[in-house]
């Protein structure tokens, strides 16, 4: 592939690119799944959106949300080192720290609702670790 050690910014940012357009569809799907569900029981609108948005990292809702983060950063950690350079963990951990600044830009701005700090560590955690374990898979099968 390369015959030095390299690394190369294209992939490491579309890397982040793909995580972040993951997470953003199939976020969207478990938000909309949950508030279909949260209406079906009988919760009006308000209700149901303040149950989707507790921050609860124990409801089903909050889980799956997990779930989807992990194999997006899993995937665009992949991604970016089979692409990228052979530094594969660093191209995934640029790919992790890139999906990442999506988050911080939507959670940290003056409209957003006010974020726990646990909440934001764990999806810098879950998408950074994520993104290296997906680098680390792709190193191991080279």
């Amino acid at each position: 592939m390369h015959p030095h050690r390299s690394f190369l910014w294209i992939p490491s940012f579309v890397g982040g690119m793909v995580a972040i357009g993951i997470s953003a569809l199939f976020g969207t799907l478990v938000a909309n799944v949950s508030l279909w569900v949260f209406l079906s029981q009988g919760l009006n609108v308000q209700e149901a959106y303040a149950r989707l948005g507790s921050f609860d990292f124990f409801t089903p809702s909050a889980l799956l949300s997990l779930l989807v983060l992990f194999f997006a950063g899993l995937y665009g950690g992949f991604l970016s080192a089979q692409r990228g350079g052979n530094l594969h963990l660093l191209q995934a951990l640029i790919a992790g720290v890139i999906a990442n600044s999506f988050f911080l830009v939507m959670s940290l701005g003056p409209s957003a609702a006010p974020t726990p700090t646990k909440y934001i560590a764990v999806h810098i955690f879950v998408l950074l670790s994520s993104s290296l374990i997906g680098g680390y898979w792709y190193a191991k099968r080279t």
